[in-house]
């Protein structure tokens, strides 16, 4: 095989690659939104959030890689959802330190094996973390 033929070959690799990619994202956070949505659970969400919506396409948050908006009574907050530690801990490379704070982005792992209420768990401690930053924030400024 020749100089060309295998830079075709390495790139239909990465193409594949990245589509791989993309579909565990996309189940990922089909399963993140079923378990949100779950009334069967034996984990409460807060009070203050008013809801959870997948960030469209194209839209300046899908292009700051956050996955999902979230509705409180005090602003909104933003989650990126990964399905590795290893991914998560890159996902902060792309940003100052600044910028997420700014921005107050959450990082929530979901594996393949977590049950809807360690999603939940998961889901509600990495909220009211970055919650807590808000309103701390909010009354720092006031």
């Amino acid at each position: 095989m020749g100089k060309n033929g295998k830079k075709r070959v390495l790139g239909l690799i990465e193409v594949v690659a990245k589509e791989r990619t993309n579909r565990l994202g996309r189940n990922t956070e089909a399963r993140f939104l079923e378990a949100v949505s779950a009334t069967e659970s034996k984990v409460r969400m807060p009070d203050w959030i008013i809801g959870f919506e997948l960030t469209k396409p194209w839209s300046p948050e899908d292009r700051d890689k956050i996955d999902v908006i979230v509705t409180t009574d005090i602003g909104k907050l933003f989650i990126q959802i990964k399905s590795s530690e290893r991914g998560a801990s890159g996902h902060f490379k792309k940003f100052t330190r600044r910028d997420a704070r700014k921005k107050f982005i959450g990082v929530l792992v979901i594996r393949a094996g977590d049950t809807v209420d360690e999603i939940r768990g998961n889901t509600r401690r990495t909220l009211e973390n970055i919650y807590h930053k808000l309103v701390e924030a909010r009354a720092w400024v006031e």
